[in-house]
C-alpha cells in the first residue's frame, strides 16, 4: 500500500518517447488519487519531491477555492496546493530524446500553461517552471512562469491563467517540470496550481494568436479580473480587409472562459477582428487590432470587451453654433432637474461633444448648471446606441 505522504516514482513513465501535439505531463490536472480537504498531504500520482510538501486539496474545501471561484471551465474536482511548510515542490521529468534531430535543428517548440492563483488578501504564491536539460552542459536553460499574487488578483480568491511558449533549447534531452507554492503568512503555502500542459510542437512558418473576449460590465473598456469571459464570441483574421468573415479565413471561438487559440496564421501582420456582435451588446472596445505574428510562437493580443450597456452620442452648442466646452452632461435619473450624487454624469470635450453609457430604459438627459436647455429623452435598449443628439444651450 502506498504511504499517504509518499509520491509515485516517474521512472517507469521516462521510458515512454515524447512525440510532437501531445501532452507531456502525467496528472497535470490533479485529478489523479484523492484530493485533501485541508493542508494535509496525499498521494500525488506521477510526481516527486522536490523540496518541502505538496498536497492535492478538493474544490470546495474550507478555505480554499471554491467551484465557483475563478478558475478553469475544466477544473475537475481538485488542484495542486502548498502544504504546512514555508515553501513546497514536485516535479516530474520528461525524456525528450526521442525528438533529438527535430530540438538540435531548431525545429521544435514548446507550449507551457498552468491555472494559478491563492487566497484572498494572502500573499503567498504558486509557480511552475520547465528546465531543459542538456547532457553536455551544466544546469540547462529554464522557464519560469509566476503566479499572480494577491494585488494582481485584486485580493480575489481563485486561479487565472498563465502561459509561456518558445524553442526548446538546442541539446535538450530532458524537461523537468516543477510545481512549487511559497508561503508569506500563515501556517499553509496557499499557492495553488491547476491544469499544469507541456506540448511540443514543430516549428512552421505560421504562429498562433491567444487572447480574450471579456464582458465589460462598467463599460470602461479595460479588462478586470472580475470581469466573465464571453462563451461563444468568434474572433477571426481578415485576410482580405472587408470586414467580413469569408469562408477561408482563420476563426476561432471562445470557450467558457472567453479564451480563444487561433492557429496556423501565416507570420506576419494580421488584421485580427471580433465578428458581428448580437442587438443585446455592443463593442467597448475597438472590434479590430493588428496582431504581428511569429512563426512558431503564440501571440498575445490585446483582449476585445463587450457590454450591454446602451449608449447615448452627442454635442452641445450654443445657440450661435459655437461648441458648449467642458460642459456637465448628466442623466437626471430623479427628474429633479438637478445633477445630484450618484447619477450618471460626463463632461463635453473641446468640440462640445459627449459619450454617456447608460443602463436600458427611458432617460433624461440634461445640461448640468445652464438654464432653459431642453432635455434629451430617449428610450433605451441593452447595448443600443443613440448617437447624433444635439442639444442647444441659449444666452444665459
Amino acid at each position: 500500500m502506498t504511504k499517504p505522504n509518499t509520491l509515485e516514482s516517474l521512472e517507469p513513465r521516462q521510458l515512454f518517447a515524447a512525440s510532437f501535439n501531445t501532452e507531456l505531463i502525467v496528472n497535470g490536472d490533479a485529478e489523479a488519487g484523492m484530493g485533501a480537504i485541508d493542508a494535509t498531504p496525499v498521494a500525488i500520482p506521477g510526481w516527486t519531491s522536490a523540496g518541502g510538501p505538496m498536497t492535492v486539496v478538493q474544490y470546495g474545501s474550507k478555505g480554499f477555492v471554491n467551484p465557483t471561484d475563478p478558475g478553469p471551465s475544466n477544473r475537475g474536482r481538485q488542484f495542486f496546493s502548498g502544504g504546512r511548510t514555508a515553501s513546497g515542490a514536485i516535479s516530474q521529468t520528461i525524456d525528450l530524446s526521442n525528438l533529438a534531430t527535430q530540438i538540435d535543428a531548431g525545429n521544435a517548440k514548446y507550449d507551457l500553461s498552468a491555472w494559478m492563483g491563492g487566497f484572498g488578501k494572502e500573499q503567498d504564491s504558486a509557480r511552475v517552471s520547465v528546465r531543459f536539460e542538456n547532457p553536455n552542459s551544466s544546469g540547462g536553460e529554464e522557464v519560469t512562469m509566476n503566479g499572480l499574487n494577491a494585488t494582481e488578483r485584486q485580493q480575489i480568491t481563485g486561479l487565472f491563467a498563465i502561459s509561456s511558449n518558445g524553442l526548446v533549447p538546442r541539446g535538450a534531452r530532458r524537461a523537468v517540470v516543477t510545481v512549487s507554492a511559497q508561503r508569506q503568512l500563515g501556517v499553509v503555502a496557499d499557492g495553488y496550481v491547476d491544469n499544469v500542459s507541456l506540448k511540443l510542437m514543430p516549428v512552421t512558418n505560421k504562429g498562433s494568436i491567444e487572447g480574450r473576449v471579456f464582458f465589460d460590465l462598467n463599460g470602461d473598456g479595460r479588462q478586470a479580473k472580475v470581469e466573465p469571459g464571453v462563451r461563444g464570441a468568434v474572433v477571426y483574421v481578415d485576410r482580405n480587409n472587408n470586414r467580413k468573415l469569408d469562408a477561408n479565413e482563420p476563426r476561432a471561438t471562445a470557450n467558457n472562459d472567453g479564451e480563444y487559440v487561433l492557429g496556423n496564421v501565416p507570420q506576419g501582420a494580421a488584421k485580427l477582428r471580433l465578428a458581428t456582435l448580437p442587438g443585446v451588446i455592443r463593442a467597448s472596445t475597438p472590434t479590430s487590432q493588428t496582431v504581428t505574428v511569429r512563426a512558431a510562437e503564440r501571440t498575445q493580443a490585446a483582449s476585445f470587451g463587450v457590454t450591454a450597456l446602451a449608449l447615448v452620442t452627442g454635442r452641445v452648442k450654443w445657440d450661435d453654433g459655437s461648441p458648449f466646452r467642458n460642459g456637465i452632461v448628466f442623466d437626471d435619473a430623479n427628474g429633479n432637474g438637478r445633477l445630484d450624487n450618484l447619477e450618471q454624469s460626463v463632461k463635453t470635450n473641446e468640440k462640445g461633444e459627449f459619450s454617456i453609457q447608460l443602463e436600458r430604459g427611458s432617460h433624461t438627459i440634461r445640461v448640468a448648471r445652464v438654464e432653459r436647455v431642453k432635455p434629451l429623452n430617449v428610450s433605451l435598449g441593452s447595448g443600443q446606441v443613440s448617437a447624433g443628439n444635439v442639444m442647444t444651450v441659449p444666452p444665459q
